[in-house]
C-alpha cells in the first residue's frame, strides 16, 4: 500500500540527480564557515582588548 504523503528522494527515482541536495549543503557549509569565521574574529578581537587594557 503506498503512502498518501508524497516522499521526497534524493536522487530522483528515475536514476537522475539534478544537484538541489549538493547546492543546498553547499549553502549550510558556506553559512557555518562565516559563523564560525565570525565568532573566531569576535574572539581575537575581545582578546586583543583584554590583553590592551590589563
Amino acid at each position: 500500500m503506498s503512502s498518501p504523503f508524497p516522499v521526497p528522494r534524493s536522487p530522483r527515482a528515475d536514476g537522475t540527480d539534478n544537484g538541489e541536495r549538493r547546492t543546498e549543503n553547499d549553502r549550510w557549509r558556506r553559512l557555518y564557515a562565516i559563523v564560525l569565521g565570525e565568532l573566531a574574529l569576535t574572539i581575537a578581537i575581545f582578546y586583543a582588548f583584554t590583553k590592551a587594557f590589563q
